[in-house]
């Protein structure tokens, strides 16, 4: 691989290093389009950083990232048109506030909160985003972070199962009594 010159090969190659298992190199990468205020390199790097992608673990830093990375996001996400590049930021842009929330429900680099993981959780689900759309609906089935709701979960678990990220045993969404 070639020298990036651009904050978009970096993030193309930090990809490239991460699937060819260069952890060390490709969190670099991702850091380097981090520091050019690149989302998706906030992302990526936030990431690693709280999971120890080829670097030290340091999960309050990576949730610094992933929160910039979401700040932005929320903004852009209303000016992306529907070009196949567009679709691809979207998806980085929602993966942003989906993690946001996994940070927050499992207390990764700042406390736990429920209320703030739901709130993120429900951003990122009504982007689209399957996980984040069974997640929500876990919180409304549960209570957590949300007033419990069942038809609001029966909704959520059915927009995740219309993408094929279905949960096992959860036949019981399609009930006439929970439709929304």
């Amino acid at each position: 691989m070639g020298q990036p010159t651009t904050v978009e090969d970096y993030i193309s190659q930090a990809i490239k290093y991460h699937e060819n298992d260069q952890l060390e190199k490709s969190t670099e990468y991702f850091h380097i389009a981090a520091q050019q205020n690149n989302t998706i390199g906030m992302i990526f790097y936030g990431l690693a950083l709280r999971h120890g992608w080829g670097c030290k673990t340091d999960t309050a830093k990576g949730f610094k990232y992933l929160q910039k990375a979401a700040d932005s996001a929320t903004e852009m996400l209303n000016n992306i048109n529907d070009t196949t590049n567009s679709q691809i930021l979207k998806t980085g842009l929602v993966l942003a506030i989906y993690e946001l929330g996994m940070c927050y429900k499992h207390g990764w680099g700042v406390p736990k909160d429920k209320t703030k993981a739901a709130h993120y959780y429900r951003m990122a689900a009504d982007q689209g985003d399957p996980d984040a759309q069974n997640d929500i609906a876990l919180c409304y089935y549960k209570g957590e972070g949300v007033k419990k709701d069942m038809k609001i979960a029966a909704k959520y678990y059915r927009m995740a199962d219309k993408q094929g990220y279905g949960t096992m045993g959860n036949s019981w969404i399609y009930k006439e009594k929970y439709n929304y």
